[in-house]
C-alpha cells in the first residue's frame, strides 16, 4: 500500500483535484496488491456493478 500512500500525498501536494487523487492512488494501490491482473479484476467488477444497476 505504500505506492498508494505516496501517490496520494504527492498528488495532493501538487494541487490535483480530489477525484483525480483518489483515482490515481486507487490504481496505484491495486497495482501494488496484484499487478496488472488485479487491475483487470477491479475493472471487471466495476463493469459488472454498473451493468446490474437499474434506474
Amino acid at each position: 500500500m505504500t505506492p498508494a500512500i505516496i501517490a496520494f500525498v504527492v498528488l495532493l501536494f501538487i494541487g490535483a483535484p480530489v477525484a483525480v487523487v483518489m483515482a490515481m492512488s486507487g490504481l496505484a494501490g491495486g497495482f501494488a496488491i496484484g499487478g496488472e491482473r488485479m487491475l483487470g479484476i477491479i475493472a471487471d467488477r466495476m463493469f459488472s456493478g454498473v451493468s446490474g444497476f437499474l434506474l
